[in-house]
């Protein structure tokens, strides 16, 4: 667990000024739905205990300064020309974020920054979409931006899939931006409805580190989710009402395997199936039925 005042001493030693505020971003855990969010399906994820800490003030000027103590790095930019660092992608996420907002013709005042995370990078438990929450939380706040939590993370998804480059789902950012303690969060990645669901207070959630380093932007994340488009591309020769694997029944596609390649049709297979997995074990937890 982090301390918040080694967090604000960290600031006020960096930038020489207390910080006006700060905000924090859990990572998470999904407990089931892999590869479904991007398919317009179900997700059943969970906030976890370790979180992404923004330490803010507002500056006089137009300049952002963030401070990694992660990566022990520094970032500057000038909010009228937001563009990519080519040197620290850590900084991406912050350059996105405010790009994001500034679309939106938000008006963003200059800010200082400094960011303190212990969500593991690369295991797995979204430490990106907590950098990008936080951020988007200190930087509305500093400027009186009141958006929605549905608001903030599908704005801090579209700085992942076209600041970074990288085409994830909704499934991260909401859960960081909406994740409440002891719940799980059905969500429904069609219509962004959601829904919060007890875990049993006899219940703990285990976090184990697998000892396999993830990266979204370098897994071939990109590539499964184009392969997902691809089935939906090739079924709707012959179920032109669907717009995503979501629509599509395990009887669907085992009429219509014949139109996918195989690798293709695997993609697809877990995709339909899980979303039946997700609502069947989100049914369970509610009645607090583990065995099943």
């Amino acid at each position: 667990m982090q301390d918040p005042q080694v967090i604000r001493d960290a600031f006020t030693e960096r930038f020489g000024a207390r910080p006006r505020m700060m905000v924090r971003a859990p990572g998470r855990v999904n407990l089931i739905g892999e590869h479904t969010d991007y398919n317009e399906g179900f997700v059943f994820p969970i906030a976890i205990d370790r979180e992404t800490f923004v330490a803010a003030r507002s500056r006089p000027d137009h300049t952002i300064r963030t401070y990694s103590a992660q990566f022990e790095q520094e970032d500057s930019f000038e909010i009228g020309a937001v563009e990519r660092n080519p040197t620290q992608n850590w900084a991406n996420y912050v350059r996105g974020m405010i790009k994001g907002l500034l679309a939106r013709d938000l008006p963003i005042i200059g800010a200082d920054l400094l960011i303190s995370s212990d969500v593991p990078i690369g295991s797995g438990l979204s430490s990106s979409a907590a950098l990008e929450v936080a951020v988007g939380y200190a930087v509305q706040l500093l400027n009186n931006i009141n958006l929605l939590g549905e608001e903030l993370a599908l704005l801090a998804q579209g700085a992942e899939n076209s600041f970074v480059g990288v085409q994830c789902g909704i499934m991260d950012q909401f859960i960081a931006a909406l994740g409440r303690a002891d719940h799980a969060l059905l969500i429904d990645c069609r219509d962004l409805s959601y829904r919060p669901v007890p875990i049993p207070p006899d219940v703990r959630i285990i976090v184990c580190d697998s000892g396999v380093h993830h990266n979204l932007g370098n897994s071939g994340y990109n590539e499964r989710r184009a392969a997902c488009n691809e089935a939906v591309r090739l079924l709707k020769k012959r179920m032109p009402r669907i717009g995503a694997l979501r629509d599509v029944s395990p009887t669907d596609l085992a009429a219509n395997a014949d139109l996918l390649p195989p690798e293709i049709l695997a993609r697809a297979r877990h995709v339909v199936s899980e979303n039946q997995r997700t609502l069947a074990a989100a049914a369970a937890l509610e009645r607090a039925d583990l065995a099943t």
